[in-house]
């Protein structure tokens, strides 16, 4: 019976080490293929996308873990109702992120600096959404899952950014593209997978939501 905890850890560390590591090397890949300014651009994405994902956590991830066990709403209903406040969190990133860059452009900013938020506005939803089905499986303590979502995401974003790389296509705009499209195919084939554990419907939404966010502050 021990074995399984332990199990559970070593699969648990195993997977911070995927995650860790894939951030670091992508940053070493970045660096040295593209350049010093390249990556001082890829890491002000990378620092901006960690406040997202601090937010996300607060409001949205945090709460489920503590509230999942809720009596008044079947599990399904309460990880659906989870997975609408991840995507309308979601949407309103992208939105005001993609606002904010069409202003810049048309205001005459700085291209590089307009160009950067649109890598924002590519990676943001999908790294969201990734960081959600990570927290899911690991609420659900089904942690194998979790660590099979992470390698594909690393698969995904090495292999292109080699691939970038080899058509002398890398740059941070280019790296966020990767991460954004890597975390994009392996969220669909996770919620594909899951489907069936998720009921979507919004008419607990605004109550939930109300308690989320009171819980959340």
């Amino acid at each position: 019976m021990k074995s399984i905890p332990l199990a559970r850890h070593f699969l648990a560390v195993l997977d911070q080490v995927v995650v860790s590591g894939t951030a670091f090397l992508s940053i070493v890949l970045v660096g040295r293929w593209s350049g010093p300014s390249e990556l001082g651009r890829y890491k002000v994405v990378i620092s901006a996308l960690g406040t997202l994902l601090a937010l996300q956590s607060a409001l949205i991830l945090l709460p489920y873990a503590i509230q999942r066990h809720r009596k008044m709403h079947a599990p399904a209903e309460n990880a659906g109702i989870a997975l609408l406040q991840n995507t309308i969190l979601a949407g309103a990133v992208t939105a005001a992120l993609g606002l904010a860059a069409a202003m810049t452009l048309v205001a005459g900013a700085d291209k590089k600096l307009s160009w950067l938020m649109f890598a924002l506005v590519l990676a943001a939803p999908f790294a969201l959404q990734r960081e959600f089905s990570r927290y899911y499986a690991f609420a659900h303590l089904h942690v194998a899952k979790a660590l099979m979502l992470d390698l594909a995401v690393a698969a995904l974003q090495i292999a292109a950014l080699g691939w970038l790389r080899w058509t002398d296509r890398l740059s941070a705009f280019g790296a966020c593209a990767a991460l954004g499209g890597a975390c994009a195919l392996a969220s669909a084939v996770w919620l594909y997978q899951e489907r069936a554990n998720f009921i979507l419907t919004n008419g607990y939404l605004r109550e939930v939501t109300t308690d989320t966010w009171t819980l959340a502050r």
